[in-house]
């Protein structure tokens, strides 16, 4: 009985064993079933992204860095014949070297292809690239990586993708993107020089002048009484005061053209009339110079329309180079003439100035009319000047719609030629800008109300006005102004003189309040702006307000005098 028991706890335990054995059996089935399962899967991905990335490449290869052999999966199609079934990487980038890249790009396409040193240029990087000239049409520029696919256990890469793309469109576009980016860098870097230059001509061209005036002054305080050497030393400070003054007004000038501010006031005009005007500042000058210097007119159509005082500008600083860069026994002319128009109803005129001066270099010559620019500075030739005049004349030419050119030989002397469209008038209404002839007699007994806030503005306005015998009286700023007109009995002030740029109320807001006066007498008193706000637009404000007219400071007395005499 016993015996028969133990047997059959013996069976039991052997089909135990059978049926765990059994189960891991299974069990060890199903995962390597699973493994398998992982593993395609892995490969299904990974043929997935490889087959994804083909389609942005024309050629890639998968290379196992561990025994050099690759395996094409995608190859372009006259390349296929060559190297498709191919199992060498060095036998397929050396066909490729030789069928794919251009000459010039075969050295640096050589060392980057080499798939022996790989691994230590793939060390830290997942991916390197690198441009070369394609030798196959269309595929001008191209597009080689190396990219990792796999690493081993150390981190070392162990299988890659070598790829080929073309980037003609797009290179082409960046190419032409980086030349532009270069060409703006270049002339950046041109224009802060320039301007680096300007400036640290401008400080000198400052100081010069400013030195003058400060020294003289010093030298007329110490020579007080020697009165022929104050004379000379007085009409010194003023030439350099004017100097420093055009300096200024050209830069200033420069600003409003670039910044779009400059409008064109046109009227009826004469050729004649304008060459007369400017050729009569320069004749006495060249003449005492020692330069010959002829004018010539040969317009058929008598008036037309333009902006004389912006032509009168331009023909001014052409002169004023003939002038400075002539010496005494050379010559400079002034010709204006008449040729067809291109639209109907306009003439074109063209004015040439041509001296033979000191000239141009050829480097320097298409520079002549770049802002902040100056072939030679002050210390070199003596020569006083902003380098500003011709880029001002070349905006002005052009806000006028006209072309400048420019002809010159370093020295034998210099030719502009300025060409500009004219609408024709059939009016001959001129204005004319002749200083009415002035008469003391006429300001005696005159009151003038003064507004003016700066204390040295306002006794050399008072000391300039009170020599000719007016009678003056000051207000601080608008308010004082408009207070002591209207307290003040009708008729006891005979004109306004109006500073512009005042505390409490400025010049064209104390303009505007005289004029709602109630008493009429006081609300129609000529106004006039005295104000440093020089341009166009500030006297069309001044009007804009009320004002009857405008003088720009610092203050010249004779046109002070004949706008009163006008007036009064």
């Amino acid at each position: 009985m016993k015996y028969g028991v133990m047997i059959l706890w013996i069976s039991i335990i052997f089909f135990l064993m059978d049926l765990i054995l059994l189960l891991y059996n299974i069990m060890r089935r199903r995962k390597r079933s699973d493994h398998a399962r992982d593993v395609n899967d892995e490969l299904l991905d990974q043929m997935s992204i490889v087959g994804g990335l083909s389609n942005a490449y024309f050629s890639v290869y998968s290379v196992n860095l561990q025994n050099g052999s690759c395996k094409a999966v995608k190859v372009i199609d006259f390349f296929e014949s060559i190297v498709k079934s191919c199992s060498k990487t060095i036998i397929v980038t050396k066909a490729f070297l030789a069928t794919c890249v251009m000459a010039e790009d075969r050295q640096k396409m050589r060392e980057f292809t080499d798939w022996r040193t790989l691994e230590t240029r793939l060390s830290e990087t997942d991916a390197i690239v690198e441009e070369f000239h394609g030798s196959v049409k269309p595929w001008e520029w191209c597009r080689a990586s190396w990219i990792v696919a796999s690493r081993d256990d150390r981190g070392n890469a162990k299988n890659v993708l070598f790829t080929v793309e073309d980037i003609t469109a797009g290179y082409n576009e960046k190419k032409q993107y980086e030349r532009e980016l270069e060409a703006s860098r270049a002339a950046a870097e041109a224009a802060n020089k320039a301007k680096t230059d300007f400036l640290f001509n401008m400080s000198h061209d400052i100081r010069t002048p400013m030195n003058a005036i400060i020294g003289y002054a010093d030298l007329m305080e110490r020579h007080f009484d020697d009165t022929e050497r104050c004379r000379d030393y007085l009409g010194k400070i003023k030439k350099s005061g004017s100097f420093l003054l055009a300096l200024i007004n050209n830069v200033l000038e420069m600003a409003r053209i670039e910044s779009g501010k400059m409008v064109l006031d046109e009227e009826v005009c004469q050729a004649s009339d304008l060459v007369d005007k400017a050729s009569s500042v320069y004749a006495d000058l060249m003449e005492r110079k020692g330069i010959t210097f002829t004018t010539e007119v040969d317009v058929q159509t008598p008036f037309y329309y333009g902006d004389q005082v912006k032509l009168s500008e331009i023909f001014l600083n052409l002169l004023s180079n003939a002038y400075k860069y002539t010496s005494g026994g050379g010559s400079v002319s002034l010709t204006a003439k008449e040729l067809p128009g291109n639209q109907e109803g306009f003439i074109l005129i063209q004015t040439v100035v041509s001296d033979t001066g000191i000239g141009m270099s050829k480097d320097y010559l298409p520079k002549v009319f770049d802002e902040f620019s100056r072939e030679y500075t002050f210390t070199e030739n003596k020569i006083e000047g902003t380098g500003l005049g011709m880029p001002i004349v070349k905006k002005l030419v052009e806000l006028m719609g006209g072309t400048i050119e420019a002809e010159s030989e370093l020295g034998k002397g210099t030719t502009f030629t300025v060409t500009l469209p004219h609408r024709i008038s059939d009016t001959e209404s001129i204005r004319r800008d002749d200083e009415a002839e002035i008469d003391p007699e006429k300001f005696v007994g005159k009151r003038i109300l003064l507004a003016e806030d700066n204390e040295l503005n306002a006794e050399i306005a008072l000391e300039m006005l009170r020599d000719f015998g007016l009678a003056v009286d000051r207000a601080e700023d608008g308010i004082v102004c408009v207070d002591k007109l209207s307290k003040a009995q009708a008729g006891y002030y005979d004109m306004v003189l109006m500073d512009v740029q005042m505390p409490n109320l400025d010049g064209y807001g104390a303009a505007k309040r005289i004029r709602s006066l109630s008493d009429k007498e006081k609300s129609q008193i000529p106004i006039i702006a005295m104000t440093a706000n020089a341009f166009e637009e500030d006297k069309k404000n001044a009007i804009a307000a009320g004002m009857n007219g405008h003088l720009s400071k610092p203050i010249e007395i004779q046109k002070v005098l004949g706008t009163l005499a006008e007036i009064l």
